[in-house]
């Protein structure tokens, strides 16, 4: 058995015949004894090697294996032998069939991130019209006339379908304050283009909204999330009109409007579009100094859905859960991050 200890990084290995690899959920992977490869790294006192699996491993991995190894988190590339299931071999493909094998698995997985793009986005309209509908029920219950229900419920979908695109939260259960901060006062401001009025009626709407939320139980920490709406309703009407927070559509549309563009006007919308691109003779509103920039959140490296495991100050432990649901105790040090 001396040889079981001798493999050493870069040496290509085989699977001995018969072996049979297992999945976390114990089933059986039957091709796993066609497996072989380079060896990454060899730890002989955990019994363990990990390869690189080569062309013709790769090529037994299905779409299937592909999404059940991404649910999972498990690595497509490679895979990890007790020492007495490996035995040395010779190199079995050569490195342009090799990136061949690579770039199908790749196919796969953006074929497959793309139908789970699109059933996370069916998902989201499924569930926002759940909550419309909720909402302007609520309204009506209290009270609230037809035309103004239509017109917060209107406001509210605009809201959610900014918290969806641009901050990444698709339920109630996932605002942060730090989600709220980035769509009342950062995407709302830079993309919005309407009159102050608007943003007062905008902001009391959100706000109104949120506070339902909490109150029917669909906020994680409803104290936070509305003390941030609270806050930012109070700046949005402000931060929305001054010229220094839009972005380049925004500054379009604010200027014609000021100019008295009809945007329906091909010869109008081209001339005043000429005279911006140039920079000749436009006027544009008068800009208030930005206030003094905050000091930056710590940047984490980790998507909102990336699964991690956090530890608190109490030693109690949250296991393989996602970013966004502890992103705010992170950044407030109530937790940190643990292999």
């Amino acid at each position: 058995m001396a040889a079981e200890t001798e493999f050493k990084v870069g040496d290509y290995v085989r699977a001995r015949p018969g072996f049979l690899g297992k999945l976390d959920h114990d089933l059986h992977e039957p091709m796993a004894e066609h497996f072989g490869g380079r060896v990454l790294a060899v730890e002989p006192q955990n019994d363990y090697i990990l390869i690189r699996l080569d062309a013709d491993s790769l090529a037994h991995r299905t779409a299937e294996d592909v999404r059940l190894m991404d649910e999972e988190g498990l690595d497509p590339y490679e895979y990890a032998f007790g020492l007495d299931q490996l035995a040395p071999a010779p190199r079995r493909d050569t490195e342009a069939s090799y990136q061949a094998a690579v770039a199908r698995i790749e196919q796969l997985i953006d074929e497959q991130l793309a139908e789970t793009e699109g059933e996370y986005e069916a998902t989201f309209e499924r569930q926002k019209q759940e909550l419309l509908d909720a909402f302007a029920a609520h309204l009506r219950q209290s009270g609230t006339e037809n035309d103004a229900v239509s017109r917060q419920v209107s406001s509210i979908e605009l809201f959610l379908d900014m918290a969806f695109n641009y901050a990444d939260v698709t339920t109630p259960e996932e605002y942060t304050p730090y989600a709220i901060e980035e769509v009342m006062l950062d995407v709302m401001p830079r993309k919005l283009s309407a009159d102050r009025e608007y943003y007062v009626r905008l902001a009391d709407t959100c706000v109104t909204y949120l506070d339902w939320l909490g109150q029917s139980g669909r906020l994680r920490d409803a104290p936070k999330v509305l003390r941030a709406a609270r806050a930012a309703a109070k700046k949005l009407p402000a931060r929305a009109m001054d010229p220094s927070r839009w972005g380049i559509s925004k500054t379009l549309m604010m200027g014609m409007q000021d100019e008295g563009i009809d945007p329906t006007d091909r010869q109008q919308l081209d001339a005043y579009i000429a005279r911006y691109n140039t920079g000749l003779d436009l006027p544009r509103p008068a800009s208030t100094p930005p206030p003094p920039s905050p000091p930056p959140r710590e940047r984490f490296a980790y998507g909102r859905n990336d699964r991690i495991t956090v530890e608190y100050g109490d030693g109690s432990r949250k296991e393989n859960t996602k970013f966004k649901f502890v992103e705010s105790d992170l950044r407030e040090g109530r937790c940190r991050v643990v292999d």
